[in-house]
């Protein structure tokens, strides 16, 4: 027997489709696409006040006799003082229109519809010092959220404020809108928010009875104008409006009671959408529960066999757990955590950990005596640093054969780089800053430029070499990668350099090692700061990571580059398939408009769509 729930879904799928206009393969596009459903909502709102939303009816009084109205409306307010006297409204020419409008309809500019259009009070009548706790709410953008009005407590006026800009006073049913940042954010003024003030950064739309204010909400948030508002709207960093910009724009006017069937069936339809949005969440969430599941029987095997159902459940059902890019980056965390557990390679008998961390004691040794520790302030630093006690292990469980160090005593060199910003030019050495490391790469294509003589000075301490781990201490905290075969770099602030003997301690796996989500939650308690996390040199020193044989070492970094590149092939997939469904979204978006805006019904088949994009 049908279910209740696939009913519903099929009622809302035959009310969208005779709506819009979509075949069922796009309306199965839009909504699966990245961002479908908010092109389906933005093509609900064009067709709605383009006219093709809803049929016309030759009875309903033409909206040329709302206008009229309107316009002895508007005068009578004048007379009263209610008002100001708007400016000269330029008149519609032909080329301004695109289209003769739907039966029963007429274009009009914004001022002509409106009773009024009113900015906000400007900074030089309203300060800081007028706020007060408990009064009237001031309606600045920030207070407009998903088309509602919600006042912040904090910024209120009180009655002589209130009563000294009384020109910028809300009523019911004035459409509220921010005038700079976001275009065509805006809000129906309710009955309960009559008197609130319109703050400085907002303007409000004042209409008559003739008027649905959620039509004209609709008609502000509709793609094209919101389009029109961002192409006309002034400022050099942020947008904005003004009376001229708004009141030119061209309003398409239906009959009042058309305008109140299309309010109703875009209500009907945007509660369809959050219905199809809800069910999508619900499908994801169940879908995000099977992943963590499956990470977490990976994560918590104690045995081969367990490790080897848990792996196999994860490669079976890859596509199915992991369908989005985002899932895949706790696939990545998962491989490098079993990296580090030792769950990915067999073990060795030839050496362990604690050999390693000898041999790097004694090559480290040799080299600090081949310096005289009176000239030489690298090897006495390191030699002092040496002295201190090793940091207590991690309580984490390891192999037997490996061993917990910190980073001080598990490489051979850990220098911090010169604190200060290195002096740019153009052309010459790369300077390598902390927002060119990422995921375990330096990144080289987008960096600034020193001199010779400034890389000499800034790399006193340790020229960076190939093999060489950089980690960032701060902003952000904890990236790594290593520096590319041949690069010749500078390293600039909040970064330090990690040198190992390589053939005792691979930088590879020391880039594993730092990558791992243990490790990254040990840095992270280690961190100062309570907005900026960052790290002191002592701090990152004492960082632990544990130590396999450098065969595991080198077993490990292999099974790590083959799996990663599983993923990265699978994420590859994912990517192509979420442009592939946004563009097709896209795509049907227009077509649908084009063919309600030459209202011949020509719609392109959603096949037809999907081969051309995809081709």
């Amino acid at each position: 027997m049908t279910s209740v729930a696939s009913e519903t879904e099929r009622g809302i799928r035959t009310l969208i489709l005779g709506a819009t206009g979509l075949g069922i393969d796009g309306l199965a596009v839009m909504a699966e696409a990245v961002g479908g459903l908010a092109h389906l909502r933005e093509l609900i709102l064009e067709l709605a006040v383009t006219g093709h939303l809803m049929p016309q009816n030759a009875e309903d009084e033409p909206a040329s006799k709302l206008l009229s109205r309107i316009e002895a409306a508007r005068s009578n307010a004048i007379a009263r003082g209610e008002i100001e006297k708007p400016g000269r409204t330029s008149p519609i020419q032909e080329g301004d229109i695109p289209t003769d409008p739907p039966v029963g309809w007429v274009w009009a500019r914004l001022a002509q519809a409106a009773l009024c259009v009113q900015i906000g009070p400007f900074g030089s009548l309203l300060h800081q010092a007028d706020y007060v706790h408990g009064g009237t709410p001031l309606i600045n953008p920030a207070n407009i959220w998903d088309g509602a009005i919600v006042p912040d407590q904090k910024k209120t006026v009180a009655s002589a404020t209130l009563k000294r800009l009384a020109l910028y006073r809300l009523r019911a049913g004035d459409v509220v809108m921010g005038r700079r940042g976001e275009m065509g954010k805006c809000a129906v003024v309710l009955p309960q928010q009559d008197g609130w003030l319109c703050g400085t950064g907002s303007l409000f739309v004042r209409i008559t009875e003739d008027i649905d204010s959620r039509f004209m909400a609709s008609w502000l948030r509709s793609p094209s104008i919101r389009n029109a508002l961002q192409a006309a709207s002034v400022g050099s960093t942020m947008s904005n409006l003004n009376l001229r910009i708004l009141g030119d724009l061209i309003l398409g006017l239906p009959p009042l009671a058309e305008q109140k069937r299309i309010v109703t069936k875009v209500d009907q339809l945007m509660a369809l959408c959050d219905d199809l949005e809800a069910k999508q969440n619900k499908k994801r969430d169940l879908a995000a529960q099977s992943t963590r599941s499956a990470l977490t029987a990976l994560t918590t095997a104690e045995t081969a066999d367990a490790l080897g159902r848990a792996w196999e459940r994860i490669c079976g059902g890859l596509t199915l757990l992991f369908g989005d890019v985002a899932s895949l980056t706790d696939l990545r965390r998962t491989i490098l955590g079993l990296a580090c557990r030792g769950l990915l390679t067999a073990r060795t008998v030839s050496s362990d950990g604690r050999s390693v961390l000898d041999a790097v004691e004694r090559r480290r040794k040799e080299w600090i005596a081949h310096h005289d520790l009176r000239d030489d302030s690298e090897a006495s630093r390191l030699a002092k640093r040496l002295e201190q006690a090793e940091p207590q292990a991690p309580a984490a469980s390891i192999p037997p054969s490996w061993a917990w160090a910190s980073l001080l005593r598990s490489c051979w060199r850990v220098v911090d780089c010169h604190n200060k910003t290195a002096p740019y030019q153009t052309g010459g050495i790369p300077l390598v800053r902390t927002t060119n490391i990422r995921d375990g790469r330096v990144l080289l294509e987008n960096t600034r430029f020193v001199s010779k003589e400034t890389f000499e000075f800034w790399s006193r301490r340790c020229r960076p070499e190939q093999g060489d781990v950089l980690f960032t201490r701060e902003a952000p905290m904890g990236e790594c990668g290593l520096v590319p075969p041949g690069a010749k770099l500078c390293m600039g602030q909040r970064m330090m350099l990690l040198r190992t003997f390589p053939e005792l301690v691979d930088p590879g796996y020391l880039l594993v090692a730092l990558r791992e989500p243990a490790f990254q939650e040990r840095m992270s308690r280690a961190a100062l700061g309570s907005t900026v996390k960052h790290l002191r040199v002592g701090d990152v020193e004492n960082l632990m990571i544990p130590i396999p044989p450098i065969e595991e070492q080198r077993q490990i970094i292999a099974k790590v580059e083959t799996l990663m590149a599983l993923v990265d092939d699978l994420e590859a997939k994912l990517r192509k398939q979420e442009e592939t469904a946004t563009r097709l979204a896209e795509s049907l978006a227009a077509a649908v408009a084009a063919a309600a805006e030459n209202n011949d019904g020509s719609l392109v088949g959603d096949r037809e769509i999907c081969h051309s994009v995809i081709d």
